[in-house]
């Protein structure tokens, strides 16, 4: 087995139903994925919070091939029925990984 076979079996087993990947629709298309909230540690983005708003912070994994849209940091995506906007995309050995941040205000 040479290790490009050996990095596509990760990837199954990675996005595999049974295992981490969830259905999730990604701007109309339905794709296993792997969609987790980040808390404030994990992201770094502590300081991302300002007066009024409340921000909340996830990333995104699916094979690359699932989608075919290349997202841009900057844009925006629909995830299910919720808006982000996109804040780093990295593609890596068939896997893509986009950071996503939505924020909305909180009464004071």
């Amino acid at each position: 087995m040479i290790f490009k076979d050996s990095i596509a079996k990760d990837i199954d087993i990675f996005l595999n139903l049974d295992e981490f990947g969830e259905i999730h629709d990604i701007n109309g298309q339905e794709i296993p994925c792997i969609f987790i909230s980040l808390t404030q540690q994990m992201s770094g983005n502590s300081n991302q919070n300002f007066n009024g708003l409340h921000g909340d912070f996830r990333v995104l994994y699916y094979r690359t091939e699932s989608i075919n849209i290349r997202f841009q940091e900057g844009e925006s995506i629909r995830i299910d029925s919720a808006r982000f906007t996109i804040n780093r995309v990295e593609n890596t050995m068939g896997i893509t990984k986009i950071e996503i941040s939505s924020y909305r205000g909180r009464g004071l």
